[in-house]
């Protein structure tokens, strides 16, 4: 079971300062280790696992969508974020479908879901019913036009306002008003549309001519009529070399035209290569780029026939070549059409395609080499780095660690030491960093400048500036301690030099101590054998603090798999390394022995370690040692059960004599405020109510859902939240709705309404639930709370709404929402705030 939950270890390391200010002797580190938060839960299993991008708020990285038969909750909450953030996402026909479904159900989420549904006439007959039977969107007038609008251009409806919108599109500020009212018409009613089109195309407005014309015109290639095809195509050829036609016309006009195939076609196009206004058309507020769009669209036909007429000496047929290839950089990048802009690498000046652009394509195609294995750019960017600078060098500078050229480290070092931006200078570090092209005297000499440099006040400003002005050229760090830096921030030395810099630092403990402590720090977070062979030497000789542990914890498997010998004569030689020792080595037999009880230090030590990386133990022979109150072992055997928080650890725990209700489940540090919120703190409130519970006259039971605000996990005020707190009595139950800003408010809830809350508590197992904490968020967080007079749980639901929806975290709060939103059992009345 080594490296079960690297994660958890991962995170403790991430919000604790893991050096020590002093020597820890064996015995005080399980102590030590105590004092460490718990590690948090492993929730994942309980959520649908496409929903979890949903959770850590990462959508646009999702890759794999729900499958067909996930639950229709799953399926609403995952397209419908999607159709937020991800343009190219499509659903599956029988997801569509199922959608569809769902919105019926749910007819508020029907605008956000529209492009997903079907297109077809029964699932537009089924939107019209619900867009006339959902009394909420009949009152939404921006949902309602957008889902007629749906309907009358896709469908059968609404004919009449669709003929009614083509009939009066007109030009409008460079663009062409009910265009996409016009293209619909002439898709689903070509006998309505003609007389319009023809209307239209003898009529004033110029681009709407030409957009009548183009659909004229690909009407009659569908229909086969070429003597019509040829009166047509030939006023859109005049339109498309119009230079005084709008820009948008002859747009239109190109895009038509490159639609259809026709004889002589490409040869037509390449010869607009020589028209320089088609490189970028200004139209009202608009840039159009025909030439390149049109061989986006088609380009594995134009690619080749477009790359060669890259050189021709009309420098415009070649700009304008070069623009239709450099149009694929970044995520549209392809090897054929940057082939041949490479010489634009080497010479800035072999093309202008570029000018006008911010950013300009030169820099897009330099951003871009880093994607294909091209080394016949080596020479350029080598050139780029040596005499351009600042996001060219750094482009140039990413796209040569890809090649790691041993010719190309010589201009990297030179670029390093020339370039004024210490955010410029660390791409140029890293792709050195990455190549292996800097000795391990060179990284060690600069992790040692760096902790000195840190370890000073004024070095320390230098830095800060730095960090937070990494732009400005009057900031710039010496040399030695820039590379430092990237190696205290991000990057890993190699085994020689984490070797060479824990010599140097073991020489800097007495005469310069704050630099030394600074290095250490630096180097805990190494996944380097050196690193680890310090961590575990500080700790055999009685130095080492739980700081040290957590590294080692961390990547227990490459230490179990190096140091399994000088591991086992720990596990020999008894005490605190003992305990460690076993779980190091995921060696359940030793676990298990020691458990018997025979060296308490070994146990102690042990118990507190596996607790932290939630190493399984037999639960019953852990909840014999939790008696011994009072001791460091009692406190590690709670310890390990309210970390391992399952319903049995739960049991064990309230059977200690005369213990208060024991309250379990993971909560993280609280998050900062924006101010004093006093009804925003979940452990203020968790105080109050068992203070009610354990009243002689409180509720037998309280169930609460707690909710606050926050903004990537700083919590701020929210007029909309509220709390609900169901509190139960043998002869009653009442709900409290407790808004900020707004009191309290008080209903009883029938006997009925309990009894199905209380089967939803059991029905989803939350009494073994986890606590569901995603980093990062911006929206609500949730606490669900329970308490009687012998326990009690917390479940936190720090996740974005959607990721929880068809689990057990999305159900727990619907059952409160349901009792929020029942019909009262009798009045209701207004309370008083608790803090009043």
């Amino acid at each position: 079971m080594k490296g079960r939950c690297p994660s958890a270890i991962i995170l403790l390391a991430g919000v604790l300062c893991l050096g020590s200010s002093g020597d820890v002797g064996t015995g005080d580190l399980a102590g030590e280790i105590l004092d460490l938060p718990p590690p948090p839960p492993d929730w994942e299993p309980y959520v649908d696992s496409a929903l979890i991008p949903l959770i850590l708020g990462s959508p646009r990285e999702i890759e794999e969508a729900p499958g067909d038969g996930a639950s229709v909750e799953v399926l609403l909450a995952f397209w419908g974020r999607m159709a937020q953030v991800r343009a190219d996402a499509e659903p599956s026909p029988a997801t569509r479908e199922r959608l569809l479904d769902g919105v019926e159900a749910r007819p508020g989420l029907l605008p956000a879901l529209l492009r997903f549904l079907p297109d077809t006439p029964e699932a537009h007959d089924r939107v019209r019913a619900l867009l006339e039977g959902s009394p909420n969107l009949r009152r939404d007038d921006r949902a309602r036009i957008e889902v007629r609008s749906w309907l009358m251009r896709r469908s059968r409806h609404f004919r009449r306002e669709l003929i009614a919108s083509a009939t009066q599109a007109a030009d409008e500020d460079g663009g062409i008003r009910g265009r996409e009212d016009l293209e619909a018409l002439s898709r689903l009613d070509w006998h309505a549309a003609e007389p319009v089109l023809k209307a239209h195309a003898a009529g004033q407005h110029p681009r709407l001519a030409v957009l009548s014309v183009a659909l004229l015109h690909n009407h009659a290639v569908e229909a086969g009529r070429w003597e019509e095809v040829d009166v047509l195509r030939a006023r859109l050829i005049k339109t498309a070399a119009d230079r005084d036609a709008p820009g948008r016309g002859r747009d239109v006009a190109i895009d038509a035209l490159m639609t259809s195939d026709w004889i002589g076609r490409d040869e037509w196009f390449l010869s607009l290569l020589g028209d320089g206004t088609l490189r970028r058309l200004h139209d009202g507020i608009y840039v159009l780029t025909p030439l390149q769009d049109a061989v986006a669209r088609d380009p594995g036909r134009l690619i080749p026939r477009v790359a060669a007429r890259i050189g021709n000496p009309d420098r415009t047929i070649h700009d304008n070549a070069v623009a239709c290839l450099a149009h694929f950089h970044l995520g549209r990048a392809r090897r054929d059409a940057l082939e041949p802009l490479l010489p634009w690498i080497e010479d800035p000046t072999w093309s202008s395609a570029g000018s006008g652009w911010s950013p300009g394509y030169r820099l897009r195609i330099l951003q871009s080499l880093d994607r294909f294995d091209m080394p016949d750019c080596i020479p350029g960017l080598m050139r780029v780095v040596r005499e351009e600078s600042g996001l060219y060098r750094e482009a140039a500078a990413r796209a040569l660690s890809r090649y790691c050229a041993p010719e190309s480290f010589t201009a990297l070092r030179e670029a390093f030491l020339r370039e004024p931006e210490e955010a410029r200078r660390r791409a140029v570090l890293r792709a050195l960093v990455d190549c292996g092209a800097l000795t391990d005297r060179e990284v060690a000499r600069a992790i040692v400048a760096f902790a000195h440099s840190a370890s000073s006040a004024g070095g320390r400003a230098a830095i800060e500036r730095v960090r937070t002005r990494s732009h400005d050229p009057e900031f710039r760090l010496e040399d030695d301690v820039s590379m430092g830096m990237l190696f205290s921030e991000e990057a890993t030395p190699g085994e020689g030099a984490a070797a060479l810099v824990l010599r140097e630092m073991e020489r800097l403990e007495r005469d310069h101590p704050e630099a030394a402590w600074l290095m250490a720090d630096m180097a805990r977070t190494w996944d380097r054998d050196a690193s680890r062979t310090w961590l575990l030497g500080r700790i055999e000789g009685g130095r080492g603090g739980a700081g040290d542990l957590l590294p080692l914890l961390q990547r227990r498997d490459a230490v179990a798999g190096r140091h399994e010998p000088r591991l086992r004569s720990w596990l020999s030689s008894g005490g605190t390394t003992a305990g460690l020792a076993a779980v190091l080595l995921g060696d359940r037999r030793a676990m298990i022995k020691l458990l018997s009880g025979d060296d308490p230090e070994a146990l102690t030590a042990m118990l507190a370690a596996a607790a932290l990386v939630r190493e399984p133990l037999p639960i019953d022979r852990v909840g014999a040692w939790v008696a011994e109150s009072g001791t460091l072992l009692g406190r590690a055997a709670r310890r390990y059960l309210e970390t391992e928080d399952g319903e049995r650890a739960e049991a064990l725990l309230e059977s200690i004599p005369g213990s208060a209700p024991v309250i379990l489940g993971y909560r993280p540090p609280p998050p900062r405020t924006n101010g004093a919120i006093r009804d925003m703190t979940f452990d203020v409130w968790e105080a109050m109510l068992r203070e009610e519970v354990l009243d002689p006259k409180g509720p037998d039971e309280v169930h609460a859902l707690l909710s606050r605000y926050l903004i990537h996990d700083v919590a701020v005020t929210n007029a909309g939240g509220e709390h609900l707190i169901l509190r139960v009595w043998d002869d009653r139950a009442t709900l409290t709705i407790h808004r900020e800003r707004a009191g309290e408010t008080v209903r009883t809830i029938p006997d009925d309404a309990v009894a199905r809350f209380r089967e939803t508590l059991e029905l989803e197992r939350v009494a073994a639930l986890p606590s569901l904490i995603a980093p990062q968020i911006t929206g609500p967080e949730y606490e669900y709370l329970r308490i009687d007079r012998s326990s009690g749980r917390r479940v936190l639901i720090r996740a974005f709404e959607d990721g929880t929806v068809g689990s057990p975290y999305g159900r727990l709060k619907e059952a409160f929402r349901s009792l929020r939103d029942a019909p009262p059992d009798g009045p209701a009345f207004r309370a008083v705030p608790p803090w009043a």
